[in-house]
């Protein structure tokens, strides 16, 4: 019969135990509330354990889910559940940043803490001082297992709480490098500025770094997982895998192919970690004081290709944007400046029509 077991510190936490006969093994539940409300619940799983041994089989579970215990129910079985219903299963990076999330919420909650009671304010005052995007990743994360747990045949977690939300993030005015810039990073004499550095210490690895970047246009990870079977020299063009693992083709420049020409003999083109990426593009921070980041390049490659005349659609296509009105906000300066530059054009060459061919102008009577 179902019983209750005290919590030794919280009056407020109750475990709940009950047989499940259709396993054949003991069962628990984590309760918060008051004793009464504790033991109207169990009298609930006796009746399901009674249910359950005269072989009435119920898929519905109903229990206040905790932290701790959603947690336990997903990697034991809901992402098993989950890659069954898709043609490629979750990346071990999504896994990695779910177990993360959960780690961040029970740190600050703690594992007994209900679901139901999740709020994005509440965590958000648990921290301060991290960032809304850093935020706004544990958190989608965190509501991508909310919604396995409700969609499964178990009905693990009845509904969303109402207070789990992603913030509205202001992602202010993109910066890129401007020509100038570029110009004077390519100048830098590495050999000058890396002169206390031991001998066997590769100074021109940092300049391939911000080149590849540069020239490729892709994010931090794309390089760093790029193989050899996806460079085609060719071709001149690269396969990088991008978010949510999916495939793109990239061509690039004769400059990058010199680069992975030169590299060619290495396991990989750029065998390296987040960490020695930034650290080497923060050497070139450091000696023009100029701050920017890997991202800044991508965003910079976008800018170089909307100056030198490409259009939005082939610039949001290189970039791997998915929607291409991504590519307009984020280059809407340079955008309004073409299309300034286009309505000057049209102006230059409206002066040189015949003005006889314009509608507007009355002709004199013969």
């Amino acid at each position: 019969m179902a019983y209750i077991e005290p919590h030794p510190t919280n009056p407020r936490i109750h475990r709940i135990r009950w047989r499940d006969h259709t396993s054949g093994k003991l069962a628990h539940e984590t309760f918060t509330g008051t004793l009464r409300e504790a033991e109207k619940e169990c009298q609930y799983w006796a009746r399901k354990e009674q249910l359950s041994k005269n072989g009435f089989i119920d898929n519905r579970v109903d229990m206040n889910v905790t932290l701790g215990s959603l947690e336990e129910w997903y990697f034991n079985y809901g992402l098993k559940w989950k890659n069954l219903k898709r043609e490629k299963p979750i990346s071990e990076k999504t896994n990695i940043l779910t177990k993360r999330a959960f780690s961040h919420f029970i740190r600050d909650f703690g594992p007994q803490y209900p679901i139901d009671s999740l709020s994005s304010t509440d965590y958000r005052e648990k921290n301060p001082h991290r960032k809304l995007n850093g935020l706004n990743v544990n958190i989608r994360s965190l509501v991508a297992v909310i919604n396995v747990a409700i969609a499964h045949k178990h009905k693990v977690v009845k509904r969303m709480p109402s207070e789990l939300f992603k913030f509205t993030v202001d992602h202010g005015t993109p910066f890129y490098l401007e020509p100038d810039v570029v110009n004077e990073i390519l100048a830098l004499d590495l050999d000058e500025l890396y002169q206390d550095k031991p001998w066997d210490f590769d100074r021109r690895e940092t300049m391939r770094i911000f080149m590849l970047y540069l020239h490729t246009g892709c994010r931090l990870t794309e390089l760093l997982t790029l193989t050899w079977d996806k460079v085609s020299f060719a071709e001149k063009s690269i396969i990088v895998t991008g978010k949510g693992d999916k495939t793109r083709k990239v061509y690039v420049t004769e400059a990058a192919m010199e680069i992975f020409m030169e590299i060619a003999d290495r396991e990989r083109p750029m065998p390296y970690t987040n960490f020695k990426v930034r650290s080497r593009l923060n050497d070139l921070n450091r000696f023009t004081g100029v701050k920017f980041t890997p991202h800044n390049l991508r965003s910079t490659c976008g800018s170089f290709m909307l100056s030198a005349g490409c259009s939005i659609e082939e610039v949001s296509d290189h970039l791997g944007h998915e929607d291409i009105q991504t590519t307009r906000k984020w280059y809407a300066r340079i955008i309004d400046e073409k299309r300034r530059d286009a309505t000057a054009k049209l102006e230059k060459f409206a002066r040189h029509l015949p003005i006889s061919s314009s509608p507007l102008v009355e002709r004199p009577n013969a």
